[in-house]
């Protein structure tokens, strides 16, 4: 497994190749649905295949996929980057923490990587749920909301009101 460098986002980039990819692979899905798992009891009935969330970072475009049976993260890298190898890992850096993610190819789609979310997707009560929880996480992952500060000693009421606080060793300043 190796490690990749950190992943922000890139805001300024918009590419409409980029949603024509996330097109074909909601519908390269699709197919493989209806050719492939049709009768395989992991499907959640009430779902369907959607692509959520698309957006540029700088290691690619990132984005969840909710499948009947899955929702992974999807990375497709961009430009000239070397795409990973199938069933190759890498750790990938983000604001709220490091995830892996494996490479995968398709004949219809390329290469992209994946990081799974979710499997099965039988938690899941519809598909509003399911993209509800997609949007959820991407946002965790890009914009995680910062920590609150904690005091690091106790400060009582008093020192508290008149800024003791801010004080640095002070525990009943203003006293």
């Amino acid at each position: 497994m190796s490690v990749a460098a950190g992943v922000d986002m890139d805001v300024n980039a918009t590419d409409v190749a980029d949603t024509r990819w996330e097109e074909r692979l909601a519908e390269r899905f699709r197919q493989i649905q209806d050719e492939r798992m049709r009768d395989v009891p992991l499907l959640n009935p009430a779902l369907n295949v959607e692509t959520v969330g698309f957006t540029d970072t700088t290691a690619g475009r990132l984005g969840v996929l909710i499948t009947p049976w899955f929702m992974n993260l999807i990375l497709k890298p961009q430009g000239d980057a070397d795409p990973l190898g199938m069933g190759e890992t890498v750790t990938r850096a983000f604001a709220a923490g490091a995830l892996p993610f494996t490479g995968s190819d398709d004949e219809t789609v390329g290469s992209f990587e994946i990081c799974s979310l979710f499997s099965p997707m039988f938690d899941f009560e519809d598909q509003a749920s399911a993209r509800d929880m997609a949007s959820s996480v991407l946002q965790a992952l890009l914009h995680p909301e910062p920590e609150k500060p904690v005091l690091e000693r106790e400060v009582d009421r008093r020192a508290f009101l008149r800024g003791g606080f801010l004080r640095e060793g002070s525990e009943s300043a203003g006293r």
